[in-house]
């Protein structure tokens, strides 16, 4: 399987704008949005913002079955992601970013289900409330119907307007 990190290498040289492995590696772990696409029944692209985790190249999203998101997924895997930084202020030389063409895998099982979903929520503080047990949270999961999206990148493209 490819992974976000290789696939950016495989371009390296070919775009003056483009991230380093490291610099996408920076990217992911200091942004907290990931918009996701996915095509309605219609063929009309369905974009949403989630949470998410960087694990080995790969990047996973939590959410409930009965979304459209996760409905579409089912129908076609096919995703378009779109991290981004530095679009709050008035210079767009700040502008940088990934697009990630995916295939997306959903994954039920629920002992997954919930060890991703401390690892989504690790980088979200607050997400879990303080007073929250692990057996409530369990609860929480199982009448959410959560789910684990993973999104397993075919095709990276990245911009760093700093760069020019």
């Amino acid at each position: 399987m490819p992974s976000i990190y290789t696939l950016l290498e495989a371009r390296l040289g070919r775009d003056k704008t483009g991230f380093t492995p490291e610099e996408a590696r920076e990217l992911l772990n200091v942004e907290k949005t990931l918009y996701v696409a996915t095509l309605g029944r219609e063929g009309w692209p369905w974009l949403v913002p989630l949470g998410f985790v960087e694990l080995h190249g790969h990047l996973w999203a939590g959410t409930s079955a009965t979304t459209r998101k996760a409905r579409n997924l089912e129908r076609d895997n096919r995703a378009g992601l779109l991290v981004e930084a530095g679009g709050d202020g008035d210079d767009p030389r700040q502008l940088r970013g990934m697009t990630i063409e995916a295939d997306a895998t959903i994954h039920r099982d629920f002992a997954f289900v919930v060890e991703r979903e401390h690892q989504i929520r690790d980088r979200y503080p607050g997400s879990i409330p303080a007073d929250m047990d692990e057996e409530r949270f369990r609860q929480a999961l199982r009448s959410a119907r959560r789910i684990i999206i993973e999104f397993e990148p075919r095709h990276v493209r990245s911009w760093d307007y700093r760069k020019l």
